[in-house]
């Protein structure tokens, strides 16, 4: 027996299903459209909290709306700050000898198209750069030998190699600039694959090594694929909390991984391996101009390689992928110069992780977009200019335009720092590209949009333009991946911290664009009053942890946010998102049904 806490309190009868969710039983007995309410369950018997938004049956029309809820930081939800790593640790330590294959990964370009990554030999960190592995490793070639049968890989697939050197100067460092010169890097991208096929392959060079046999499942033909599931993570970086996020998104077996920025935080160590961190409750950006910890990139990639050998990595950047050379300055995009012509930022992110950007027309590495089964994805950059004009909208526009919706139903875009967000870290970063951008989007009828850059959790109402709105977006943020710098625990509509609405930190390219969008709140309405937490923010809490998303028909998916828990994966929020095909900017073909069993996922399972 639960009892139900909140406007509407009484006593629910609750079943758990076999299969992977959570079925309200006995609420009601009409079934129609889902609507979305949201509460705090407590458990009769042991009165142990189980924090949850909980989907009740209504013959209503569908409404994603919900009551706000706002739980404060839980040092039970692990250690925070922690300390990165050691990089000799078994998680992240080089396990292969001579030119064996390491750092194994697979990225999602579409159905019938896969990118295999790996790379061998050692990078090296000197005083003086040395040359590029490409020269050092001459004649190494980058195999790929895979097939539907693990004994008999009859098809093979060659790709190429890169290297890239990452070199700074000594203006205004405080430690000694080490420069740093990667390992050969290998891609290899498989084409002409059956969608929704069980491969297995292994790579290398049978010369120099090969490595042992993995396996992935092709995605199904974009329109199919019922239901769909993907792991949505960000902000990983390489502590004990990053470690048992992976473990937990692992341990749900996803197909598909999007992570929206800030890999490796190899950023928050100097280049000779000294850590930094902040305490997560300011602004603070520590390594310009000192350079950055390279060693970290290939430690991660270990750490990522179980999961990314066998799930379909989604990537997009962030502000740690940035990463500046030279005299460490901030600039937009890859900036390239004389010294860096093919670019003086996000070297390591463009030369060690692939993006299918040429096939959806994009002029940058940096952004993107895919089809994946029943969604179209579009991976934004708010760190490549994004004012009205510039390349990226001007992309944006074009690839909306060829957006079909009955094609696949579904819209999903993501890039890094968030539009919304209660938190005082971080706060309206990015209200520039909101106001460029936000209308296109909202216009396009996205469903659903992912960022990070907060490290910890947040996920609105349908919202546009700071108004909940039926036929608005629904906004997480989710950047509780588990970072060395630890989780923002202080909300804006807290006593004193409402930031001052003149902050933008040093890496956010463009202008700043101040909005006042709270009458009669703090700072001119720049914050909301003390203790009013906007009416958009749906669910808040400091706390690591990953997403899941469900796509379970054409109207209807599921949104399940994991915490980590003393350990555990605890499912903590947990809603549909329903497509409300009355409102203009969605599609006006019929809906299917409801699902016949609505559910909700089990955390581990």
């Amino acid at each position: 027996m639960l009892t139900l806490v909140g406007s509407a309190s009484r006593e629910l009868d609750f079943c758990e299903t076999a299969g992977l969710f959570l079925t309200l039983c006995n609420c009601t007995p009409d079934l129609g459209h889902l609507t979305l309410k949201g509460y705090r369950l407590r458990t009769g018997a042991s009165d142990q909290q189980v924090l949850i938004a909980v989907t009740v049956l209504s013959v209503k029309a569908a409404t994603n709306v919900i009551e706000n809820i706002s739980i404060q930081y839980d040092q039970d939800l692990g250690l925070d700050p922690s300390s990165p790593l050691p990089i000799d640790s078994p998680l992240l330590a080089r396990n292969v000898t001579g030119l064996d294959p390491e750092q194994i990964h697979l990225t999602y370009f579409s159905a019938e198209s896969v990118a295999v990554s790996w790379v061998t030999g050692e990078g090296v960190t000197s005083l003086k750069a040395v040359p590029l592995a490409t020269q050092q490793q001459g004649g190494i070639a980058s195999d790929v030998y895979f097939g539907t049968n693990s004994e008999n890989l009859t098809e093979s697939a060659t790709g190429y190699t890169t290297a890239y050197q990452q070199i700074y100067t000594k203006l205004n460092a405080t430690v000694v600039p080490l420069n740093y010169s990667s390992p050969l890097i290998h891609h290899t991208i498989l084409t002409d694959l059956e969608p929704d096929t069980v491969y297995y392959y292994r790579v290398g060079d049978p010369k120099f090594g090969l490595s042992q046999v993995y396996s992935f499942r092709t995605a199904p033909t974009p329109g199919t694929g019922y239901p769909l599931r993907i792991g949505v993570v960000a902000d990983v970086g390489q502590t004990i909390n990053s470690s048992q996020t992976i473990s937990h998104l692992a341990g749900n077996d996803p197909n598909y991984v999007i992570l929206v920025g800030d890999l490796t935080y190899a950023d928050d160590s100097t280049p000779n391996g000294t850590a930094t961190h902040s305490n997560g409750t300011k602004a603070t950006y520590p390594p310009s101009p000192n350079g950055s910890f390279q060693p970290r990139w290939d430690a991660w990639y270990r750490m990522m390689q179980p999961l990314l050998s066998r799930a379909l990595f989604i990537p997009n950047n962030g502000n740690h992928e940035l990463e500046p050379q030279g005299n460490a300055s901030y600039y937009a995009g890859l900036h390239p110069t004389e010294e860096f012509p093919s670019g003086s930022q996000f070297q390591s992110y463009i030369h060690r992780q692939l993006t299918p950007y040429n096939q959806s027309n994009s002029p940058s590495p940096l952004y993107y977009s895919i089809n994946l089964g029943p969604t179209h994805q579009i991976h934004l950059s708010n760190y490549v200019n994004f004012l009205e004009g510039s390349a990226q909208y001007e992309w944006l526009v074009e690839d909306l335009a060829s957006f079909d919706r009955a094609a696949t139903p579904w819209l999903i875009v993501t890039w890094h720092a968030p539009w919304y967000s209660s938190y005082t870290t971080h706060y309206k970063e990015t209200e520039c590209m909101r106001q460029a951008m936000e209308p296109l989007l909202y216009e396009a009828g996205a469903d659903i949009i992912f960022n990070g850059h907060l490290h910890t959790y947040e996920r609105t109402n349908p919202v546009y333009n700071y108004t909940v709105d039926e036929c608005g977006i629904v906004n997480v943020v989710i950047g509780d991946g588990g970072n060395i710098e630890g989780l923002y625990k202080t909300f804006i509509d807290q006593p004193g911290d409402c930031p001052d609405p003149n902050m933008l930190p040093k890496y956010q390219p463009g202008p700043y664009c101040p909005s006042f969008t709270y009458p009669g709140g703090v700072k001119d309405g720049y914050c909301p009053k003390v203790g009013e937490q906007p009416e958009w923010s749906a669910f808040r809490q400091p706390a690591f942890g990953h997403g899941l998303f469900t796509v379970i028909n054409e109207t209807h998916a599921h949104w399940q946010w994991n915490r980590n828990y003393n350990g555990e994966a605890d499912y903590a929020d947990d809603v549909y998102i329903i497509r409300d095909l009355s409102c203009p900017n969605q599609a006006s073909y019929p809906p299917p049904s409801a699902p016949a069993t609505p559910v909700t996922a089990v955390a581990g399972k």
